[in-house]
């Protein structure tokens, strides 16, 4: 799987794909979510800082190449 933008934070490792779906994987309950674009959404390239969480971790913000806001 090619990736950009991986952050590790206390319990979770989070990274934005190339194809610009975000995945969170929670070493602690072994859980894994997926974030999704849409049909029409396009990907630019995930330069530093494209890829914004929370310090708890709870909350995850992600900037695609068309500006667009995913969390």
């Amino acid at each position: 799987m090619d990736t950009n933008c991986v952050k590790f934070l206390v319990v979770k490792l989070v990274f934005k794909t190339i194809k610009g779906t975000v995945e969170v994987y929670d070493t602690k309950t072994n859980l894994k979510s997926q974030l999704r674009r849409g049909k029409e959404d396009r990907s630019g390239r995930c330069e530093y800082g494209g890829l914004e969480i929370s310090h708890d971790g709870t909350l995850m913000i992600s900037k695609d190449g068309d500006d667009k806001l995913r969390f």
